[in-house]
C-alpha cells in the first residue's frame, strides 16, 4: 500500500511538471521554465504537500507460557579421608669434610741467569788510510759594479682649478595659504625661478720633463783560480786478537719459602633437615551436582507486525508565470499576461 501511495505522488508531480514544461515551451524556455517575453517570466516554486502513507511496524506482545527449566542442585556429603602431609625434622650425623689450608714449606726452585763470557779471538780487520790531493781550478763569478746614468723623464703633477658657472633654481614665494592653492607645492603662480652663480673645482694634470741622475748596478763576469782538495783511500788488511764477550743462559737453583694450599679431611657433626611423610584422618565434604527438571510459567514477549497510516509533508516543485512591467519600449506600465507588440 505504501508503494502505491508513493507511486501516485510521483506520477502527479511528473504530470504537473510536464504541463508546466509545455507552457514554458509555448512561451519560450527559461532554464526549462520559459524566458522573459513581453513582461512575462517563469520561475520554479517549491510547495509542501501533505500526503498519507502506510507504515508497517512491529509491536511487542507479552504472554505467559509454560516452559521447562533445568535446575542444577548441589549435594554435600561429609566423610573422613586419610591425607598424607610432610614435615621437616631436625637430625644430626657425622660426615667427612675436605677443607683446604695454607702451609709454609721450603722448595728448591730453578731459574735461568744470563751471564757474560769473555774470550780472546783472532779477527781480520780492513783499514782505510785517507790521502789528500790539492789541485788548481779556474771558475767564473759575477761581481757587482755601480755606474751613474743621466736620463730625462716626464713628471705629471695635479692641481685643483676653479670652474665658474650658473644654475637656475625654483624659489617658493610662500603662498601655501593663498585661496585656490589646493596642493603642495602650489601651482606655477606660487613659484619663481632665479639664476645663481656656482663654483666647482676640477683636477687638472700638468706634465713637465725633468733630468734625473741615478745609479745603476750591473753584474760583470770575472775569472778567478781556486784550490780543490780531493780525498782518496788506501785499504790494507791485518789480523789481531781481541776480547769478545758473549752472553749465555746458565741454570741455577735456590731454596725459597712458599705458601702451599693442601687439602685436609676432617670428620665433623652436621645438622640437617629431613622431609618425613606422615598420615592423618580429616573431615571432608564431597560436593556433587544433580540436574532437576521442573515446569514453570514465564512471561514471553513476541513481536507482531502492525500497519499504521502516517501523514508526511513532501516538497513539490512547479513552474509558475510571474508578470512584470516591460522596460524595452513597450510604452505600457500595466501588468498583463499579454505581449505589448
Amino acid at each position: 500500500m505504501h508503494k502505491w501511495i508513493i507511486a501516485g505522488v510521483a506520477m502527479a508531480l511528473l504530470v504537473g511538471s510536464t504541463e508546466l514544461t509545455a507552457k514554458g515551451l509555448r512561451r519560450g524556455g527559461n532554464n526549462g521554465c520559459g524566458t522573459p517575453d513581453c513582461g512575462v517570466r517563469y520561475q520554479y516554486v517549491t510547495e509542501y504537500v501533505t500526503v498519507n502513507r502506510q507504515v508497517c511496524t512491529y509491536e511487542p506482545v507479552t504472554t505467559e507460557q509454560e516452559v521447562t527449566e533445568i535446575e542444577c542442585k548441589e549435594i554435600r556429603t561429609p566423610k573422613k579421608e586419610k591425607v598424607t602431609y610432610y614435615e621437616n625434622e631436625l637430625r644430626k650425623k657425622k660426615e667427612k669434610v675436605t677443607t683446604y689450608k695454607m702451609f709454609t714449606e721450603k722448595q728448591v726452585q730453578k731459574y735461568m741467569v744470563c751471564e757474560p763470557v769473555t774470550t780472546e779471538e783472532e779477527k781480520t780487520f780492513t783499514t782505510a788510510t785517507p790521502k789528500y790531493t790539492t789541485t788548481k781550478q779556474t771558475g767564473t763569478r759575477y761581481v757587482p759594479q755601480t755606474k751613474q746614468v743621466t736620463k730625462t723623464v716626464p713628471v705629471t703633477t695635479y692641481s685643483m682649478v676653479p670652474v665658474h658657472g650658473c644654475q637656475t633654481v625654483a624659489v617658493s614665494s610662500g603662498c601655501t595659504s593663498r585661496p585656490g592653492c589646493c596642493r603642495k607645492p602650489c601651482d606655477n603662480g606660487c613659484v619663481t625661478y632665479a639664476t645663481v652663480p656656482t663654483v666647482s673645482y676640477q683636477c687638472v694634470p700638468t706634465t713637465t720633463h725633468v733630468t734625473q741622475t741615478y745609479n745603476v748596478c750591473e753584474y760583470v763576469p770575472q775569472t778567478y783560480t781556486y784550490d780543490v782538495t780531493t780525498v782518496s783511500y788506501e785499504y790494507s788488511t791485518e789480523k789481531r786478537k781481541v776480547p769478545v764477550t758473549r752472553y749465555q743462559m746458565v741454570e741455577k737453583s735456590q731454596e725459597v719459602m712458599v705458601q702451599v694450599c693442601r687439602p685436609v679431611t676432617e670428620e665433623v657433626e652436621v645438622t640437617y633437615y629431613e622431609c618425613v611423610a606422615k598420615e592423618k584422618e580429616v573431615d571432608v565434604v564431597v560436593v556433587s551436582y544433580q540436574n532437576i527438571e521442573k515446569k514453570v510459567k514465564r512471561p514471553v514477549t513476541t513481536y507482531k507486525p502492525v500497519i499504521k497510516t502516517v501523514t508526511e509533508t513532501v516538497p513539490v516543485t512547479r513552474c509558475v508565470p510571474v508578470y512584470h512591467t516591460p522596460t524595452n519600449g513597450c510604452g505600457s506600465t500595466a501588468v498583463a499576461p499579454g505581449c505589448c507588440h
